[in-house]
């Protein structure tokens, strides 16, 4: 397979399978927090010998909670909506969101996700960011925001100046 970094910065290392190959834009890193933004791959931060499988991500059996696309969430539980494709606001902490549509960004719309807070996200259909789009976790911890890809998730995009911290 394929990995294309472009112009993004990656803190970590890079694997494919075996025979995949790695592709960098002209300002494009991956490395060490010592080396990005150094254009290039720091040597050792690159595999091609990644061979697993993950099992199939499936919903909670809870109570889910339908709310407005776009709804800021303040407090903990579980909350669903079809899609995230404006400003959203987690202040909550333990929230756990279903989006069957997953998140579509466009400009400079995006996600913040406030200190002391975390949500986990189901997601479907994709992860799109059209350009200039966010997901802020202010606490830069990416434990604090985690995606689980459903079976029916096709598509994760980050586009242009792009920014996202989370598992």
């Amino acid at each position: 397979g394929i990995i294309n970094v472009g112009n993004a910065q990656i803190y970590g290392k890079v694997n494919t399978g075996p025979g995949g190959t790695v592709q960098l834009g002209s300002k494009g890193s991956v490395g060490s927090v010592s080396w990005v933004p150094t254009i290039g791959i720091q040597p050792g931060y690159s595999q091609s010998d990644m061979n697993v499988a993950f099992p199939a991500v499936t919903l909670p059996a809870v109570s889910w909670t339908s709310l407005a696309n776009n709804t800021s969430i303040t407090n903990g539980g579980f909350y669903t909506m079809n899609e995230i494709n404006n400003n959203m606001t987690i202040s909550g902490s333990n929230v756990v969101l279903y989006l069957p549509n997953g998140i579509d960004f466009s400009g400079n719309q995006g996600l913040t996700i406030r200190t002391n807070s975390s949500i986990t996200i189901y997601m479907g259909n994709r992860l799109r960011d059209g350009g200039n789009g966010y997901v802020n976790n202010e606490t830069q911890n990416a434990t604090r925001l985690t995606i689980y890809g459903l079976p029916s998730l096709t598509q994760i995009k980050l586009n242009g100046n792009g920014a996202f911290w989370g598992a």
